[in-house]
């Protein structure tokens, strides 16, 4: 998050930056849930996607 702050990146960019850079079973993990997070407009919020990111990883 401290780069998304460093960039003055918008909330509904974060999404999209963030899970360009996962890979391998993270990138898998990602096509899975995606579907489940539609979102209006097709933007999901940040907190939606880092509360199920963590919750699977950590």
């Amino acid at each position: 998050e401290k780069i998304f702050e460093a960039m003055g990146c918008l909330e509904e960019h974060k999404v999209p930056y963030a899970t360009f850079m996962l890979q391998g079973e993270a990138e898998n993990w990602w096509k899975f849930v995606k579907p489940t997070l539609a979102a209006p407009r097709g933007v999901i919020p940040w907190n939606a996607f880092k509360d199920k990111f963590l919750n699977n990883y950590f």
